[in-house]
């Protein structure tokens, strides 16, 4: 896969300028990648960059999980997803899941994926590791049918809390899959001065660590700028914070991201 040293987020991106942003990315299509999502963009990040990327053909990656409410309607009409996960907006199950990257082909105008992340497992109901078999089990499905090339994981604060792990992100790939040639072969996660998870844990098996489940695997950094609220600054135990820390994880003033990233 494809080793990117830049990409462009989709995120909050202005509309008028993600066709310039798409042409200033294809500078260099051996590094460049792009990242976008079914919900960015109020839903129509997808759209808007079908053009751009019909002229430039650089990598892209795009996500399953969070429903805008015409993609809820839309899959509850196909039979693909019940009224329950319409309404609360997230969904990992398997049909849902072969239903959104068929809608992702579409909207891209490419009828195949590089790369495919399950977004925010850590907001499903229950379980976010069976949420994730789900996953996993349709994403497979799509990577043997040709397609996808690779799929991954996306988190706000999974590795933070201790929710998610990357040995056991790959267990369960090898156990979906049968084998341990799985296509789990990313996670994305936020870094900045004072989210630094990606690169202040231990790169151990046995931490619950960032690390690239195999060795072909990439990690995903990305600048929570423009994903998502800043968490708590300064950050607790700093000479210039007035606020003792926390016991946990994430300090408790620390705002939570919108649902959408």
């Amino acid at each position: 896969m494809t080793s990117a040293s830049l990409g462009l987020g989709t995120y909050r991106i202005h509309s008028l300028a993600l066709s310039d942003a798409v042409i200033r990315a294809a500078a260099d299509p051996t590094s460049a990648w792009i990242d976008t999502a079914p919900n960015y963009l109020n839903g129509q990040a997808q759209s808007l960059l079908a053009p751009a990327l019909a002229q430039h053909r650089i990598p892209d990656s795009t996500k399953i999980g969070f429903l805008t409410d015409r993609a809820a309607r839309d899959a509850v009409l196909d039979g693909t997803l019940t009224t329950g996960a319409a309404e609360r907006g997230h969904c990992l199950s398997s049909p849902y899941v072969h239903w959104q990257c068929s809608r992702n082909r579409t909207e891209l105008g490419r009828d195949h994926l590089d790369l495919v992340f399950a977004h925010n497992s850590e907001q499903t109901d229950g379980d976010p590791y069976e949420a994730l078999r789900d996953a996993f089990t349709a994403l497979e499905a799509e990577a043997a049918a040709g397609a996808l090339s690779t799929y991954g994981v996306a988190t706000w604060d999974g590795f933070d809390t201790g929710t998610l792990n990357v040995p056991a992100l790959h267990r369960l790939a090898t156990e979906v899959a049968g084998t341990e040639h799985h296509h789990l072969r990313a996670i994305q996660l936020p870094v900045s001065l004072v989210t630094a998870t990606a690169f202040t844990r231990p790169w151990t098996k046995e931490a619950r660590s960032p690390r690239p489940p195999t060795s072909d695997g990439r990690s995903t950094p990305q600048h929570p700028c423009s994903a998502g609220n800043f968490p708590t600054w300064p950050p607790p135990n700093s000479p210039h914070s007035s606020t003792p820390a926390s016991p946990s994880p994430r300090h408790a003033s620390s705002p939570r991201p919108p649902a959408q990233e």
